[in-house]
């Protein structure tokens, strides 16, 4: 996971972050927004062995929106970190294209 940008975040996210992993009672919330699960709930559990990947289960927060700022509880999931993943990587392929076109001098059309 590409390390997080404390500045972008609300002073009191450590706060906001165990009360999300709380709600969660220690379960990944993904129900397929990683284009795993098909609907149903990952059965990932912290502090576990990964049923489907290799390590140790650390539930992470995920913001829906992709914006640190936005912590309204209903766009935060308590999820594992290969959901997570998951859920992130377009948005992080997106954002390492825009750097690279930016770089390059490069401009895009938007459809």
């Amino acid at each position: 996971m590409s390390p997080m940008k404390r500045e972008l975040y609300p002073d009191d996210w450590e706060a906001i972050s165990l009360e999300v992993r709380a709600r969660s009672e220690g379960r990944c919330e993904c129900l397929g927004e990683c284009g795993l699960h098909h609907g149903r709930r990952c059965d990932e559990r912290n502090g576990e062995d990964a049923r489907w990947a290799k390590g140790r289960i650390v539930l992470t927060v995920a913001h829906l929106d992709h914006e640190p700022a936005n912590c309204e509880r209903g766009n935060l999931r308590a999820m594992c970190q290969r959901c997570h993943l998951r859920y992130d990587s377009p948005h992080h392929v997106a954002n390492a294209q825009r750097t690279l076109d930016k770089k390059r001098g490069q401009l895009r059309f938007l459809p």
